[in-house]
């Protein structure tokens, strides 16, 4: 990764009434601009109001609020996948919490944090987006590779993937996404695709890869 370059495996949780969008984004991110470094690291991204406020992590104030004390956006994620060797998944979620209506990001059963819903002001999502995000901030400059650097394949242990794809309905029941109400979009698919592999088994359930080398893209 260059400078002013970043790479995401990204969830998106957008709420549009109007011309007004709250977006929640989270997930694992190499942001060189924002942490003047190649590693991967938990990543998270808050925007309310037309997109005029809002800030990565916790660096600006009104946002995101801390809770764990050791599990926090911008940690480092040490353990780093192979691609055809050794392999290491991160189980992220966010979720409205039924009592306090705030938006809480967990980790398998450990709470991380949460938006105030005084800053997500909707009522549930209106559209969730899975997948990933790459690019850079500096004109002439080529992007960089997302994901393993490769194209999805159906080979999870050489493509970056996302599994156990769910949502939450009104009533907070967790459900897997409908596989037949699934749209797929890459601004370039010389650069980057990605393959949504449906019902792969009990443990991974609904399932998408994505990735690709980069280069000369139109983003």
């Amino acid at each position: 990764m260059g400078q002013q370059q970043y790479s995401k495996a990204w969830i998106w949780l957008n709420y549009i009434q109007g011309n007004v969008m709250s977006s929640i984004q989270f997930g694992v991110a190499v942001h060189t601009r924002l942490y003047g470094d190649d590693r991967p690291r938990l990543t998270t991204l808050w925007m309310a109001e037309k997109q005029q406020n809002g800030c990565y992590n916790a660096l600006c104030p009104g946002g995101y609020v801390q809770v764990h004390k050791s599990i926090y956006p911008g940690m480092v994620y040490h353990k780093v996948s192979v691609p055809g060797g050794e392999h290491h998944t991160v189980h992220l979620s966010v979720a409205e919490d039924p009592v306090t209506k705030n938006w809480v990001l967990t980790t398998g059963t450990k709470m991380i944090g949460y938006w105030p819903r005084e800053t997500y002001m909707a009522e549930g999502a209106s559209e969730v987006y899975f997948g990933g995000f790459a690019g850079t901030s500096m004109a002439q400059t080529l992007s960089p590779p997302m994901g393993t650097g490769d194209f999805p394949t159906k080979d999870l242990t050489r493509s970056s993937f996302i599994k156990q794809l769910k949502y939450v309905l009104p009533d907070y029941t967790v459900v897997d996404i409908n596989s037949n109400e699934i749209e797929y979009y890459a601004n370039d698919p010389n650069c980057y695709n990605v393959m949504f592999l449906k019902y792969v088994d009990f443990d991974s359930r609904e399932t998408l890869t994505f990735g690709g080398p980069g280069g000369h893209c139109r983003l």
